[in-house]
């Protein structure tokens, strides 16, 4: 039975699976060595409401900026390998590598008992089409600003085996979501047929105030 998006239960698809258990694992046992303390089951990657932005907490030294970042880049590895639900909460804290401060490691630290407690986590590499029957979409014509365009097709290329395969792209934004610069986050998830092929997540500035003199 489908779903809304189309989408066949986990267990009845057969396709490809992209998934970092095995790395997880591997991470999640070198912390708990090295903090000589288990990780905690947090249950999510990052507090509803949380803004890093805003930890007032004393700097880091030097070889506690070191392993942070080092923490950091585990965790962008483990994007990297499919687990595109900590994205957000990964690229959030990677702004911090420079100048961290005591409460940024235990945000990064609560991802990873996240993700250890979640490390079956994977994404399917399902090329089925997605059902749009829900959607309503608007026709529109664009020859009027592109008269003379037309699809070029490559003449060597070769004979496609499967049918065509839709793209599907998704873009969201949380405007002015950091509380210091005002900035925004903006994620962009891309789709062939069912399978996520490209997602990213970038901070970008909305507007400059400038300076005001208060007399």
């Amino acid at each position: 039975m489908l779903d809304t998006w189309g989408y066949l239960p986990y267990k009845e698809r057969q396709c490809w699976t992209l998934g970092a258990t095995s790395h997880i694992k591997s991470v999640s046992d070198s912390i708990d060595k090295l903090l000589e303390t288990p990780l905690k089951n947090s249950g999510s990657h990052l507090d509803t409401g949380d803004h890093p932005e805003m930890d007032d907490t004393d700097l880091l030294v030097p070889i506690e900026i070191l392993i942070n970042q080092m923490t950091i880049r585990c965790l962008q590895w483990t994007v990297r390998l499919g687990r595109y639900d900590i994205l957000y909460a990964t690229n959030t804290l990677a702004r911090f590598g420079q100048k961290p401060r005591e409460g940024h490691p235990k945000r990064a630290l609560r991802v990873f008992g996240y993700l250890k407690f979640h490390a079956r986590g994977k994404l399917y590499l399902d090329p089925s089409p997605i059902s749009y029957e829900s959607i309503d979409f608007k026709d529109e014509d664009w020859t009027e600003c592109y008269p003379d365009a037309e699809e070029y097709i490559d003449v060597n290329a070769p004979v496609p085996k499967v049918d065509s395969v839709p793209i599907t792209g998704f873009q969201d934004a949380s405007h002015a979501t950091c509380l210091d610069t005002r900035r925004r986050v903006t994620g962009i998830l891309i789709l062939l047929g069912n399978a996520p092929t490209f997602s990213t997540l970038s901070v970008r500035i909305l507007w400059k105030v400038p300076p005001m003199e208060v007399s």
